[in-house]
């Protein structure tokens, strides 16, 4: 933090979570204001960003933020988003084959507008360490209707991770599609939230156990109203009823890097 007060840089390349931790962070312990900092952009990398997270970033931060993608295996920048902010434009013509598949099945799916999969890489023109229809495990929605901004390439947002997904009787549950509902009720809630996990996933037989923060402030008479309105809410955009348990603000282990979805207690009665 020393070094951004002293070197003044204008973009932020971090986390959507560690963003919002280093936020807190500068109000908190540096009794500063993060738009202070001087920041004009960012590129948000590393795991998904819920619409709720962009908007909260852009306003604590005085930032314009943007998701941005590339992993060590196969190219450290393939997509980012353009200022239309529908997706992230594929950026590997030429250098990468990029692909979806049934998870399950590996079976491939046609890159159609809307489609649904998990997206796998091949180099085209690597010499070092070359990959073939590699998983990243990304579960991908793929959209190839023209963008406005002018460019060609397919546009896919991350929805969430296949090693996350949970199959809750039958439903296949991201936990990024449950943060970003969560994320809605802000600022009834902080956003923050935990699955606990009383045995090993990802097939779970009964209905879903979710730890949410309560916001700052809120009402103790009016938590159990607040837990039925996210009951419903869930089940109403996901297709699962979970089990809520409200929890004060704070109380959450915050996210220095990447976010934690999971409170594993089977590895604690281990």
């Amino acid at each position: 933090m020393q070094l951004i007060l002293d070197l003044r840089p204008t973009v932020l390349f971090a986390t959507p979570s560690a963003t919002v931790f280093l936020a807190e962070y500068v109000k908190g312990q540096m009794n500063m204001d993060p738009r202070d900092m001087g920041f004009k952009k960012g590129f948000m990398a590393g795991e998904a960003m819920a619409e709720e997270d962009r908007r909260r970033i852009e306003e604590e931060w005085g930032i314009t933020a943007r998701s941005y993608y590339g992993m060590a295996d196969v190219a450290a920048d393939m997509a980012s988003e353009c200022g239309e902010g529908e997706g992230m434009h594929f950026c590997g013509q030429g250098l990468i084959l990029a692909e979806l598949v049934d998870p399950a099945t590996l079976e491939p799916v046609e890159m159609a507008d809307g489609a649904e999969g998990e997206i796998v890489y091949t180099h085209i023109d690597r010499e070092a360490t070359p990959v073939l229809r590699y998983r990243c495990r990304d579960w991908v929605r793929v959209f190839t209707s023209p963008c406005a901004c002018g460019r060609t390439s397919f546009r896919f947002s991350v929805l969430g991770r296949t090693d996350d997904m949970l199959k809750v009787k039958g439903v296949n549950v991201f936990p990024s599609a449950v943060k970003d509902v969560i994320c809605t009720f802000m600022p009834e809630t902080t956003g923050e939230f935990r699955i606990v996990l009383r045995k090993p996933g990802p097939y779970i037989d009964t209905n879903l156990e979710l730890k949410i923060e309560h916001g700052e402030g809120f009402p103790a008479g009016k938590l159990e109203e607040l837990a039925e309105q996210l009951k419903r809410t869930i089940k109403e955009k996901l297709v699962f009823t979970p089990v809520v348990e409200m929890v004060p603000p704070g109380t959450l282990p915050r996210s220095e890097y990447k976010i934690e979805y999971f409170e594993r207690l089977y590895e604690d009665e281990g």
